[in-house]
């Protein structure tokens, strides 16, 4: 049928990695910037954008979020929801967690078992919004232990200064999370303390770029 189609031009579309206009704009005309872009009010979980999102649990998810019109009824959330699912289920350790499409905003949403599924199945979709060579999720005292190069820079992200790797190692039930590649990622806790090339744009978002490290809780 040409709604079938359409749904699934549209759910590659939505993993192009694209950011819609209307989506930026809907932010800006009702003067509340959603969770994601923006808010510092927590985080939110499904995200509001497409990126990387890690829970206190260490459990990974990807989110497609994207804008549409809800005008157009060729768009069908059942349809959609099925493309979704089969994709999923082609790939080891990757189920899909939720798939909604609601006043003018569709969101897929997958869990991963680990970081090397996601890695395999953004790779293999051509999910370019959320494609990194690697991502691990920790706690503090195994990532700091992991880690070889121990002059890495770290920074106190609620303060802008550096800060003493010992003084993070002093700190209980923080978790951490690695990724080599460039994406967004959001932490269900707030950002204490990153290492490498990352933009906080919240609390709890950040984009980077190579090797970062993100400790929140």
């Amino acid at each position: 049928r040409r709604e079938d189609g359409r749904n699934m031009r549209y759910y590659r579309w939505m993993k192009a990695g694209r950011r819609s206009a209307l989506l930026v704009t809907g932010c800006l005309l009702t003067g509340i910037w959603l969770t994601g872009c923006g808010s510092g009010s927590g985080s939110a979980f499904p995200p509001s954008q497409s990126l990387i999102y890690v829970d206190d649990e260490g459990t990974l998810y990807t989110s497609l979020v994207e804008a549409y019109d809800p005008a157009d009824t060729s768009y069908d959330v059942q349809e959609l929801s099925q493309m979704a699912k089969q994709e999923a289920e082609s790939y080891t350790g990757v189920t899909l967690s939720d798939c909604t499409m609601e006043d003018g905003m569709a969101r897929v949403i997958y869990q991963y078992t680990d970081g090397d599924a996601l890695v395999q199945f953004t790779s293999g979709t051509q999910d370019e919004a959320n494609q990194v060579d690697s991502i691990t999720a920790m706690t503090v005292m195994e990532g700091l232990a992991a880690r070889t190069d121990q002059d890495g820079v770290w920074t106190d992200a609620r303060k802008g200064q550096e800060v003493d790797r010992e003084k993070i190692m002093r700190q209980n039930k923080l978790h951490m999370v690695a990724i080599d590649g460039e994406a967004t990622i959001q932490t269900e806790g707030a950002i204490r303390y990153y290492s490498g090339e990352v933009n906080l744009t919240d609390t709890n978002v950040a984009e980077v770029k190579g090797q970062a490290y993100l400790i929140y809780r």
